[in-house]
């Protein structure tokens, strides 16, 4: 119903008045828009600048390898290695990779003649050997081609964890035969394996590769150091021990996987401010809509702005790599984990990952399981030679170490820990052995050296045991979360023979359903 003593002129006038202020409003918001993007972006443009003058790679052509001859590429000798590796039944070689991973024990080797397979690998191995001295090794021609990316179903790590695992195999074959010397060589040539990667560019994803392919390595000595047991072994000992001091490495190959991932950030940075990356092939759970084009000129000062963070985020761990321990690291995640809760402020932190704390923590773990291993090869060499074992680990200075190994997890800066009379050891609580060999297993004292590991803290060199009573592998490198036992260890002696379970899966045992079973009846 119309007022009639309202005029209708003044309406109009009072509609005029809010459409013209509506306008104003609308074209300060679009100005404030303007200048705002102008600014981040000036800042962003600044920010990539500031890196070129560091003298460090940015931009994507940065990162395109130069042409490389075929003769001084040592990728290219690496796969005519893996191409004429012997096929022999039984190996790793012949195993569906998803096989071998899911049930390897459903795979039991048949080879037993190791010296015909071991002789069979002659020209393979000078192949990896000519790799070696090849003064570059670039996989492909682009900077998002790895080779842990090339060939990937083929194993879990790509090709150069095809070819780890092949030489892991070989030199666990050697071992058994007695071939000390030529399982040692094949040792160092899988711990060298990783160095294949440092001339390509280098994303955080083959840091990691080239971490697992050195770790490969380094567990060789863990399972065979038993028997390296006669002093006919020392070259080899000594060889091993060269190769396991070199800790810088991984330290530049860390350096150049942050520079890299750098790079991918500002260059998804510039694809989505320029429209030639959409925004849902970062953020999985957006749909595309006509008002892409819109949103894009409108959050085009947010992706700058989250690039200016991203970048310094990465130039600080780059600077950061150059310090010893990880905890910088974890204080850099901190800093942007709280960008993850405003996803409309921070569209591109949200979405891109820039966690680089859990690699440094690989790295930071590896250089200790690899200084655990290499003093492990110096205490069993001071056995061999005193027909002992030595009392303490400054018994090995000066005549076998320059001084006491530093625990690179100790965050006081100690040394490594060592219990020639044994450490303590804890049982899950699920277990088949009686009460005697419960007894029996936690009276054990094995032999051991091992780092305070991921939280800092000297739990007295604690051992995690399987419910057989053998020690868990797998405590010794991934440590558990729960806040219990997170000592990293070395195992000096022989590892003890399971106990059987009297009741196996099926009948009742720990992994089945009967009486007596952990899901079953008591």
């Amino acid at each position: 119903m119309t007022d009639a003593t309202t005029p209708i002129p003044a309406r109009f006038r009072w509609l005029k008045r809010c459409a013209v202020a509506g306008l104003v409003g609308v074209a300060l918001l679009l100005g404030l828009r303007a200048v705002w993007g102008y600014v981040w972006h000036a800042r962003f443009q600044a920010a990539l600048q500031e890196i070129r003058d560091r003298g460090e790679p940015i931009d994507l052509a940065d990162f395109n390898p130069p042409p490389v001859d075929d003769a001084d590429n040592g990728a290219v000798w690496l796969r005519r290695a893996m191409a004429v590796w012997p096929n022999v039944p039984g190996s790793s070689q012949s195993i569906i990779d998803t096989d071998w991973y899911m049930d390897p024990d459903q795979h039991a080797d048949p080879v037993t003649d190791n010296a015909a397979y071991l002789a069979a690998l002659g020209p393979a191995l000078k192949l990896i050997d000519r790799a070696a001295a090849a003064p570059t090794s670039h996989w492909e021609t682009g900077p998002f081609v790895s080779p842990m990316l090339t060939n990937y179903q083929t194993y879990d790590l790509g090709e150069l964890g095809r070819l780890s695992q092949l030489m892991s195999d070989a030199a666990a074959r050697a071992a058994d035969d007695g071939e000390i010397e030529e399982a040692v060589g094949l040792a160092i040539r899988l711990h060298r394996l990783s160095f294949a990667l440092y001339d390509a560019p280098v994303s955080l994803n083959d840091y990691l590769a080239a971490i697992s392919i050195q770790s490969r390595a380094v567990g060789w000595i863990e399972d065979q150091l038993a028997s390296l047991n006669t002093l006919a072994a020392k070259p080899q000992m000594l060889l091993l021990m060269d190769v396991l001091v070199e800790e810088s490495s991984s330290r530049q190959m860390l350096r150049d996987a942050i520079i890299f991932r750098r790079m991918y950030t500002q260059n998804t940075i510039q694809g989505l401010a320029d429209g030639q990356i959409r925004y849902q092939e970062i953020a999985f759970s957006y749909t595309p809509s006509l008002w892409d084009g819109p949103r894009r000129w409108l959050f085009r000062p947010l992706f700058y702005r989250d690039g200016c963070i991203l970048l310094d985020h990465y130039t600080r761990a780059i600077d950061a790599t150059g310090l010893s321990g990880s905890r910088g690291f974890f204080a850099f995640d901190a800093a942007l984990r709280h960008l993850h809760d405003q996803p409309l402020l921070h569209p591109v932190a949200t979405e891109l990952p820039y966690s680089i704390s859990w690699s440094e923590r690989m790295r930071n773990q590896h250089v200790t399981r690899q200084r655990l291993a290499r003093t492990a090869l110096v205490l069993k060499l001071y056995e061999l030679e005193h027909g002992r074992v030595a009392p303490t680990l400054a018994a090995l200075v000066p005549d076998y170490l320059d001084a006491v190994p530093i625990d690179p997890m100790d965050p006081a800066g100690g040394p490594l820990r060592y219990l020639p009379e044994g450490g303590e050891v804890t049982l899950p609580g699920y277990h088949w052995l009686t009460d005697q060999q419960v007894a029996e297993v936690e009276s054990r004292r094995l032999p051991l050296i091992y780092s305070v590991g991921r939280n800092g803290l000297d739990d007295g060199g604690m051992m995690w045991l399987n419910h057989d009573g053998t020690p868990d592998q797998s405590s010794r490198s991934y440590h558990r979360d729960d806040g219990d036992v997170t000592d990293q260890w070395f195992l000096l002696a022989p590892m003890p023979e399971p106990i059987r379970d009297p009741n196996p899966y099926g009948f009742g045992g720990y992994g089945g359903f009967g009486p007596g079973s952990l899901y079953g009846a008591p």
